[in-house]
This record gives structure tokens, sequence and C-alpha cells, in this order.
């Protein structure tokens, strides 16, 4: 197991590399084994090196930040029922009684059910009309802004 080791090793580096890094020569039939010494050319104290100091200046203007905000206009219409029926059909095809795969996010607008009793509801939004989810929306949107649906609102031009 050693041999071949050994063998891998002056087959990558040859036997020159293998020798010049310090390890021992192969012993051999003919050659009796041999001490190898490292001598060093030069050692350079702290003295004999210059000191150099660097200095950078700081940036002369501020690059723009790369916000989506900045390439696309938020929206600043008014806010009506026709906007929220968009958005529910993004969420969740607009039914009422939808469940997200994970089965996380519930109803039209797809709340989370921290978020539903957040916002002083009881139950699950699946148990209410789309009209009821529609006004809790709409009180969501007030206190939280369009961030609480995040992909869809994007979608939708709204941030």
């Amino acid at each position: 197991m050693v041999r071949r080791l050994i063998a891998g090793a002056m087959v990558v580096l040859g036997l020159a590399g293998y020798v010049s890094l310090g390890c021992r020569a192969l012993p051999s039939a003919s050659s009796a084994p041999t001490s190898q010494r490292v001598h060093l050319a030069a050692a350079v104290t702290a003295e004999t090196l210059p000191t150099t100091t660097t200095t950078v200046a700081p940036p002369t203007t501020v690059p723009p930040r790369a916000s989506r905000g900045a390439v696309r206009a938020r929206y600043t219409g008014p806010i009506t029922d026709d906007l929220f029926i968009r958005l529910s059909w993004c969420e969740s095809g607009g039914r009422p009684d939808a469940v997200s795969r994970s089965g996380k996010y519930l109803g039209a607008f797809q709340f989370s059910l921290a978020t539903w009793h957040g916002i002083g509801m009881t139950g699950s939004p699946i148990d209410y009309p789309f009209e009821v989810q529609l006004e809790a929306a709409k009180r969501l949107q007030a206190r939280s802004g369009w961030g609480q649906w995040p992909t869809c609102a994007r979608k939708l031009g709204l941030r």
C-alpha cells in the first residue's frame, strides 16, 4: 500500500520533484540511505524591509441604488374593488375557497391564518364569502400596504 502511494507520488511529481520537496529518495538496492539537509539561502530581517503605506480615497459619488421601484412607476390611481378583484384572480383564480399547495395560505387573497387573525377575523378565510374576504383584504392593505401580496402586486404594477 505504501509502495503504491510512493509510486503515485513519483508519477505525479517525478523523482526530482519528489526529492526537492524534502522527501527522502527512494531506497534502491545499490545505495545506502543518506540524510538530506535543507539550507536556507538568506534570511531577511524586518529592519531591512522598507515600510510602505497606501491610502484609499473615498468615492466621490455614490452610485444610485438598483431597485425595481426606480425602473417601474408605482400605482398612484384609485384603489377600487376592481383592483382587488384583479389581485384575487392573480392570487387564487378568484376562488374564495382556494388553498395553496402547502396549505399555509387560504382564500381568495391567500391569507395566512396568522394574518387573518391579526386583522381581527376568526376562523379560517375559506369559511367566509368573497365579500368578507374582500373587506379583510382592504383592511390589510390599508394597514400594511401591497407588500402582503409581493408577486401579484408586482405583476399588477402596484409596487
